[in-house]
Formats: structure tokens, sequence, C-alpha cells
């Protein structure tokens, strides 16, 4: 039984990138020895979360209400955004001061796209290859429009899974199709995100594997 006893544990936000509003969670802080226990002076390690601590029994029950901030300034990715944190408290327990609690806050992107990229096997394409990719709308209806790409001969094709939400893309990569050394290639749909207005997929060749070499002596 540990001496100071925190429900839930840790504290975890689940945000979009475009939230406005702070999002709170409420923790409980339980003394579990006899002697009286004072906590004081909640801080922060980031400005990503705030806390504010409140006596229910003194000496031996708190609560601390933990808020995360809007995520303002996050550029405009495809990918998922992880903050770590911390709260400090002052407690009385010599040897559990300052008493510490995670904070853990995972924001998500306004769109997502899965495949964030496309991998091509060097060399020309023996036959013709399709790939597809979902583009999901996490929060505000999304519409896409004006599927391409910035080379001739790939097809790109753009098809409705839940109107204003969902999508997927697909993708035909003809025969003979071949990535050109420094070649950059993308493909792109257009979206009334203001955030998002060009939505651009990189296509890149797979990574080679080096091959072992053997040395004779």
């Amino acid at each position: 039984v540990q001496p100071i006893e925190v429900v839930p544990i840790s504290a975890f936000f689940n945000l979009t990138a475009d939230a406005t509003s702070n999002n709170t969670q409420v923790l409980k802080i339980f003394n579990q020895t006899k002697t009286p226990l004072t906590l004081s002076d909640p801080q922060s390690t980031t400005n990503a979360f705030s806390a504010v601590l409140k006596t229910n029994l003194p000496g031996q029950e708190y609560e601390l209400t933990v808020k995360a901030a809007p995520a303002s300034g996050l550029p405009a990715t495809f990918g998922t955004t992880l903050i770590q944190g911390g709260i400090s408290l002052q407690s009385s327990f010599t040897n559990m001061n300052p008493f510490q609690i995670a904070v853990y806050e995972t924001i998500y992107p306004e769109v997502t796209v899965s495949p964030a990229n496309i991998l091509l096997p060097a060399g020309p394409l023996p036959q013709a290859t399709t790939n597809h990719i979902i583009i999901r709308g996490n929060n505000a209806d999304l519409t896409l429009s004006g599927p391409g790409a910035n080379v001739p001969g790939v097809d790109v094709a753009l098809n409705v899974l839940q109107p204003n939400r969902q999508y997927y893309l697909s993708v035909v990569f003809p025969k003979g199709f071949e990535i050109q050394p420094g070649q950059s290639i993308a493909l792109t749909v257009k979206s009334n995100h203001p955030r998002y207005p060009v939505l651009s997929i990189p296509v890149m060749p797979m990574p080679t594997i080096p091959t072992a070499t053997s040395i004779r002596t």
C-alpha cells in the first residue's frame, strides 16, 4: 500500500488540434497512513497543463483538478502529438516531497491520412499497382475534391466512405512506373479545411537494405 494513493494514478487527455476550450480531469488523493498529510502549491512542469488543489478532508483526502489548455500553434500535420508533463505538490511527508503526479496528453490532427505516404519498390514496376489511402476529418465536416498527382500516368480517384467525414483515394501506378533519383512525387487533393487547403501525400521509394559483404584474409 502506497502512503499516498492517487485515483486515477495519472491524468490522461485526448484532444483534437482545433479544440478551443480547456479540458478538465479530477484526481482524488488519499492519505493511507495515520500521520496527517499536508499538500499545497500545485505546479505544472509545462504550460500545457495547470492544476488546482482542494482539501476534502484535512490531513486525509484531497482533490486535484487538472486542466489541459487548448493546443494552439501546432503545425498542420497528419501526425499525432504527444505531450508528457507532471504536477508537483509540496508534501509534509519529507520522503515524498515534492509529490509528483504524471499527466499525459494526446493531440489528434483535424485531418488524418493513413498511410501518410506511399512506398514503391525500386526500379520499374513489373505490373500496374493499386494503393488505397484513407482520409478522415476528425472534428468539423470535411469536403474533398480535385484528386491528382504531380506526375503524368498516375490515376487518382476519390471515393466517399462517409459523407463529409471519411474518404479514400484509389491510386493506380502504371506498369513500368519508376521514381527517378531526386524526383519528388506527391498525390494531392483539395480540402475545404482552412488549415489543410491542399493535402499532399508523398510517394517515396522503399528503403534499400544494404547487402552484407564478406572479407577473406
